[in-house]
């Protein structure tokens, strides 16, 4: 789910529209997420007589759950210190300079 947001992100910024760089729409995107899988979860039960098939649905459930918990800065933070081989040498930009249309393409655009 964050990379397609993501993905998304980069899309929008490329077409000239804004784009969610501080991921602030994604713990939205989560609590939509979990309302699909109660729904299906709550349809499962009606038709089907094991419970292998809701129980699937239920674990989803408490992930998307335990993700939309967490999203905050410090998941953030955990995140991108698994990137810090593709940094640059030197301290990241105070406040984390936002990403820019113009350098979500690539630089042979």
């Amino acid at each position: 789910v964050l990379s397609m947001y993501l993905l998304a992100q980069y899309f929008r910024a490329a077409r000239g529209q804004a784009a969610d760089w501080r991921l602030a729409g994604l713990g939205a995107l989560y609590e939509d997420i979990r309302t699909v899988n109660k729904h299906i979860a709550r349809r499962l039960t009606e038709v089907v007589t094991g419970d292998a098939s809701v129980n699937a649905v239920v674990i989803l459930d408490a992930f998307a759950n335990s993700i939309s918990f967490s999203l905050d800065e410090r998941m953030l933070d955990d995140l991108e210190a698994l990137f810090e081989p593709h940094f640059d040498p030197g301290p990241p930009p105070a406040g984390g300079a936002p990403l820019r249309a113009e350098d979500a393409r690539s630089p042979q655009d």
